[in-house]
């Protein structure tokens, strides 16, 4: 590589002097750490006994097969705990949930006033108990598991029976008949209103997932009155607080209610798929009006609208509709894929042309940096110095943030708080009269007697005297209800109580809704935070304190760190006009990673064999009484979701008995055993041994280029000498370094593994406590992934084994603290700017060149792979250039202990290394030996 040193060497150099020497990394090399090669070598054995047993019992289709509701897989034979054949069902369409999709109506029917008053009167049918949860079930009355009354929708809270009737028959028939390919449910102008829209957004709750034959729904199998003909007739569900009184209405013979009864017999009941195309019970089976499907990759059927709905709502609206609805099923692939695939596939050509480009605005953005560094780190100095302020700004707001409310929102209940409290004030000051606000701290209310007039959303509250419907009960503490002031009265016979103050409200759509005392400007929010516990929040404050503290703190570092400030820009310099020299260089990350995708690759494979070997009892098979049981609460695991990976819940709307069980357990689609967990473990392994190979490689390149006189830097053959040291030499210490780095790994995911296990638990403490443990330890892994690659520097530079490496360049470390600190910190800054700078220019570009070359098609899919093929150009630029910075800094840190001539030193590192000796006059006095000394090892490991 390097040239020899001059013959003409004299003897009579002093001590420590190297002049006109090409002085490179050790040449004196030996294999260092042969033992982990060789434990590298077992462990790719282990790995591979692991993974051929592991293909031999697993079936990796299991974790992209489609599911249905119960969590059995569509075109298997075999399911999880001897469940339904459903070998000759291969495609996964969506079927109407019934229940979710008649609630509204249903409780329109049974909650109306009209049927109140039946139900709550003198002559009910319910007894005092089934009335209590009556009255509960459709929040006639505050409870615990309401917040207001129940908003009925379109044709509000009917009280007259033939309204009520007409009413809920036009609604249901929008659901039930099929000879207007459902335009009257997408017409918002029928008895549905919005519902035929609006249920996109939330199509899960509206669709069961089913397996059925092909993605298309038959609706001319609905018409045969054979044996293959199949009826549902929608009652609640078993476990559902509405079904006694239901049931009582709908065998009732009652004059009073007849016409109640003749809708609950006659409108709701559904036709429903046959088993030859939907191989379940018949209320799994119930088609939605309007909604067919088409193919989707992968055997997943996507949503479609019927002609005559497509024809009613437009094309527009069509195509927006269906997108919800594939939005909402997160593991189903979208619509659209085929037409965004087809366009990559029409511009493929100006792929390749960006994709070069993104190559050639990588090497354009090392050549500006060798004339801009300075600018560039003073900025990023500047931008650092303002994301601090911002940073903290953002925390301070988002410190107050409540969940699920937007800013619009929250301002307008400060607003009527602060409207309320500044009117009752004035109020007060003019009329001379104090009103107390107070009430017990976490109490219900029932002790307050202020004079709140208006409800949390701002509606204004009825007099006491005129609220209630006919039925309404008599209240206890009647006294305290004082005009329109908001009370908590407790209702007379009822154990139902609301959870603090409420009022009847002056407005029709809502009756009552709860209060807060005059004062409270932010109440606490029913439905928790946008940042969960107190000390949470907290700590987002003090965090935006300790952002603006660092801004402060920042400014005073740069002032005290100029000079190396001005270092570091020196070496980013020095590593721009390596890669200027040896652009060749940057063909290791791109080895690197083309080596990884396909390690990558088939490491996935193999693991999917033992990630789908989930054993059969995993999760219990009985069914449970109440969702809670089975699913869980916020602080009792649930009996389907107690061990990580969980599985899933499902109703079973069959469900019968007095003490019905109606909620099921299904499977996760994988599992995480021993074996897996070995295979993960020669994943992490390999992954690091890839990247030690890569960085010593650079590092080794970037050695011999930095101690080669200025005039040669450029013919040198240092890519070639690094790499036959490393694979000659070196790949022991390499296997070390990696394995050490792929134990702390392993360790951190363990961790994470024991915290899914600890939540699904319920258990908090250990939870917090192990994600701690976790984030420590990748604090730890950023220090081995540090020191790592500075003791490959070393390995590379002097040939030394990983251990002694590893100590000399944390005495070097240590030494240079404040150096090390400023040219990483630096570093990151530096790579920022490199990646938006490709990544920008090459989407720009690229946009242009596909609108220049393909004006038909849309840009979405090539922007979205221009991003990420520039975010791996930059990703492969930035980190050659980073590594090549951290082998300068040893370089440089080496040379200050040398006599040297400054003939190798780069010209923007003259200042900082300056030349001890002139070549003129010492050329010829130049001791071979100490020359020699200097080859085989010039790194000391002392500042």
């Amino acid at each position: 590589a390097a040239a020899e040193a001059p013959a003409a060497a004299s003897a009579t150099q002093p001590a420590g002097v190297a002049t006109d020497a090409h002085i490179k990394p050790a040449e004196d090399r030996h294999c260092t750490d042969i033992f982990f090669l060789i434990l590298y070598f077992i462990g790719w054995i282990v790995f591979l006994i692991v993974t051929l047993v592991g293909v031999a019992d697993g079936i990796p289709s299991k974790l992209f097969k489609p599911r249905d509701y119960q969590g059995a897989y569509c075109g298997v034979s075999e399911n999880w705990n001897n469940g339904p054949d459903h070998s000759d069902y291969p495609s996964q369409a969506y079927t109407m949930n019934v229940s979710a999709s008649v609630d509204s109506v249903a409780k329109q029917l049974m909650c109306s006033e009209a049927t109140s008053t039946v139900l709550m009167g003198a002559s009910s049918p319910l007894n005092a108990a089934q009335q209590e949860n009556y009255a509960c079930a459709c929040c006639l009355t505050p409870c615990a598991s309401c917040v207001s009354s129940y908003d009925f929708g379109k044709g509000g809270d009917i009280t007259d029976e033939n309204v009520l009737s007409s009413t809920v028959t036009q609604k249901m028939s929008s659901l039930t008949l099929f000879t207007d390919d459902g335009v009257s449910l997408f017409n918002p102008a029928s008895a549905m209103g919005d519902f035929g829209t609006s249920i996109w957004n939330q199509a899960t709750q509206y669709f069961y997932k089913a397996c059925v034959k092909d993605c298309k729904t038959d609706y001319s199998a609905l018409t045969p009155t054979g044996a293959d003909s199949r009826d549902y007739i929608y009652k609640p569900s078993a476990d559902n607080p509405l079904r006694i009184p239901w049931d009582l209405l709908y065998k009732s013979n009652d004059a009073a209610v007849g016409k109640i009864t003749n809708v609950l017999r006659n409108e709701f009941k559904f036709k429903a798929l046959p088993k030859s195309l939907c191989p379940y019970n018949e209320a799994y089976c119930v088609p939605f009006p309007g909604v067919t499907f088409s193919k989707l990759p992968g055997d997943y059927c996507g949503f479609e609208l019927t002609g005559k709905v497509k024809d009613a709502v437009g094309e527009i609206a069509t195509s927006a509709l269906k997108s919800l609805g594939g939005e909402s099923f997160s593991n189903m692939a979208d619509e659209s894929f085929g037409t965004m695939m087809g366009d990559f596939e029409k511009s493929i050509d100006s792929f390749i042309i960006t994709a070069l480009l993104s190559f050639v605005i990588g090497l354009v953005f090392l050549i500006i940096l060798r004339f801009s560094i300075g600018f560039c780190v003073w900025m990023a100095i500047l931008l650092t110095f303002v994301l601090f302020l911002v940073g903290g700004g953002i925390a301070f707001v988002r410190s107050g943030q409540c969940e699920g409310a937007g800013l619009f929102d929250s301002g307008q209940q400060v607003a009527v708080a602060v409207t309320v409290a500044g009117s009752s004030a004035v109020k007060n000051a003019v009329s001379g009269i104090t009103h107390s606000e107070a009430m017990k701290e976490n109490g219900d209310g029932t002790d307050y007697r202020g004079v709140q007039e208006r409800t949390r959303s701002g509606r204004k509250c009825k007099a006491w005297s005129l609220a209630g419907p006919k039925y309404w009960p008599g209240l206890k503490d009647s006294a305290h209800l004082e005009e329109n002031f908001c009370r908590n009265p407790i209702i007379a016979g009822s154990t139902n109580k609301a959870p603090t103050i409420w009022c009847f409200t002056e407005d029709p759509s809502t009756k009552w809704e709860l209060c807060s005392p005059i004062g409270v400007i932010l109440p606490e929010c029913a439905n928790g935070y946008a940042v969960a516990g107190e000390s949470s929040r907290t700590a987002l404050k003090v965090f935006a304190g300790l952002m603006w503290a660092f801004a402060g703190i920042w400014i005073m570092l740069i002032v005290c760190c100029c000079t190396k400030i001005r270092l570091a820009i020196g070496l980013n310099k020095v590593a721009a006009e390596f890669l200027s020299h040896k652009p060749y260089v940057v063909l290791v990350p791109i080895t690197q990673a083309l080596m990884g995708v396909i390690w990558s690759l088939l490491w996935a494979l193999s693991a999917c064999f033992l990630l789908s070997q989930v054993p059969d009892g995993y999760v219990p098979k009985e069914a449970f009484a109440t969702y809670a049981e089975a699913y869980g609460t916020a602080d009792d695991p649930g009996k389907c979701t107690n061990s990580a990976p969980v599985g899933s819940v499902w109703k079973d709307e069959t469900c019968t008995g007095p003490n019905p069980k109606c909620w099921r357990c299904a499977p996760p689609r994988f599992n995480l055993d021993i074996r897996f967990f070995i295979s993960f473990f020669m994943y992490l392994w390999n992954n690091a041994f890839l990247m030690a190979c890569g960085q010593c490689i650079i590092a080794g390149c970037v050695g011999v280029w930095f101690f080669t006189p200025n005039k040669e830097k450029g013919k040198v053959f240092a890519f070639r000498e690094a790499i036959y040291n490393v694979f000659r030499f070196h790949t022991g210490s390499l296997a070390c370094g990696a394995f050490i780095l792929a134990v702390v790994q392993f360790i951190r995911y363990l961790m994470m593994y024991f915290k899914e296990q600890a939540e699904a638990q319920k258990n908090r403490v250990m939870a917090i406590i192990l994600k701690c443990l976790a984030y420590l330890i990748w604090c730890f892994e950023r220090f081995i992934e540090f020191l790592n690659k500075n003791a490959y520097i070393q390995v590379a530079l002097k040939g030394t084994n990983f251990c002694t490496s590893a100590m000399n360049a944390f005495k070097i470390i240590m030494a240079n603290v404040a150096s090390f600190g400023i040219v990483a910190l630096l570093g990151r800054v530096i790579t920022g700017i490199g990646y938006f700078f490709i990544m920008l220019c090459t989407v720009v570009l690229g946009y242009f060149i596909v609108k220049g070359m393909h004006p038909e098609i849309s840009p979405t899919i090539p922007l979205i792979l221009y991003v990420i093929v520039s975010y791996m150009v930059g990703k492969l630029y930035m980190a050659v250039f980073g590594l090549a910075v951290d082998t300068s800094l040893q370089c440089v840190i080496a040379a200050r202990e040398m006599d040297h001539d400054g003939s190798f030193v780069p010209k923007c590192l003259k200042d900082a290394l300056p030349a001890k000796v002139s070549p003129k006059k010492e050329a010829d006095k130049q001791d071979p030996d100490q020359v020699q000394e200097i080859k085989h090892g010039f790194f000391t490991g002392h500042s």
